[in-house]
């Protein structure tokens, strides 16, 4: 019986109820957020449900306001002052948006931004023109969600790799790259050079593209071996060289000078 050993399955003890407390905490607040979630997806489809075809329809001689949101393609729609107005609102939330950790507080910067343009236009809101009738009508809360969530993206483009944007950008500088690449080694190799000249003079509109296909098809198959020799020989090269560099490099070795110890002297 020790007091050390007591005090050490005090302590244990008291880690591992600090620790059970804190998973209990964790799986509470999971469950919480992911029933508001539930709750909020639940009041979306019965908002977004109260008309004919899940609409709103608005009054016959409506007409979009300053702060009514377009949801459509064009530049009509982008160039709307509620439009406008709306990406300038999203831009307020992108740095609080992008730090956010949980999806529920992200569908509470949603909602705000939501409430906040239809507080700005109680008779419209997030519009959409149905092109058969010519009239307008409220898309409701699931699609004026996903309006806010795509916008959300293509602001934090950087961000998010997903991005449209981001995506053809990086297929340009790809693309720009694999171009100097070959435009490189078509003009520095007479082999794979000649091959794209003759490739360029025996295609002709006449041939058909069966003819075309084929031919392509040959050339390409070309140049891969004669990359694949250019490949195999650049390696040769290279083994050869750091086989024989080491002792074609290796400096002499230093001079050896026979330094006599100093001799003692004893005295008697």
């Amino acid at each position: 019986f020790s007091l050390s050993g007591i005090t050490i399955t005090l302590t244990t003890t008291t880690k591992m109820t600090m620790v059970n407390n804190r998973n209990n905490n964790a799986a509470i607040n999971s469950t919480t957020e992911t029933m508001l979630l539930q709750k909020v997806a639940t009041a979306d489809k019965t908002s977004s449900s109260t008309a004919a075809g899940g609409r709103k329809m608005l009054d016959s001689n409506f007409q979009p306001g300053k702060y009514d949101v377009i949801c459509g393609k064009g530049k009509a729609c982008f160039n709307h002052e509620g439009n406008k107005y709306f990406r300038s609102m999203i831009e307020e939330y992108l740095s609080i948006y992008s730090k956010s950790k949980s999806k529920l507080a992200k569908s509470n910067i949603v909602s705000t931004i939501i409430d906040r343009i239809r507080n700005k236009s109680p008779n419209g809101g997030f519009i959409k023109n149905d092109t058969t009738t010519g009239l307008w009508h409220e898309v409701g809360n699931h699609l004026a969600r996903e309006k806010v969530g795509q916008t959300m993206r293509d602001g934090l483009h950087t961000n998010y790799r997903s991005s449209s944007k981001s995506k053809k950008k990086m297929r340009q500088i790809e693309q720009a790259k694999a171009n100097t690449t070959m435009k490189t080694i078509s003009n520095n190799n007479s082999e794979i050079s000649s091959k794209i000249v003759d490739l360029h003079s025996k295609s002709t509109s006449k041939m058909s593209d069966q003819q075309l296909e084929n031919m392509f098809t040959n050339a390409n198959i070309e140049i891969l071996d004669e990359l694949n020799r250019l490949q195999k020989h650049r390696q040769q090269q290279q083994q050869f060289h750091f086989t024989t560099t080491p002792f074609l490099l290796q400096p002499p070795p230093p001079p050896f000078f026979n330094i006599p110890y100093p001799q003692q002297r004893y005295s008697y």
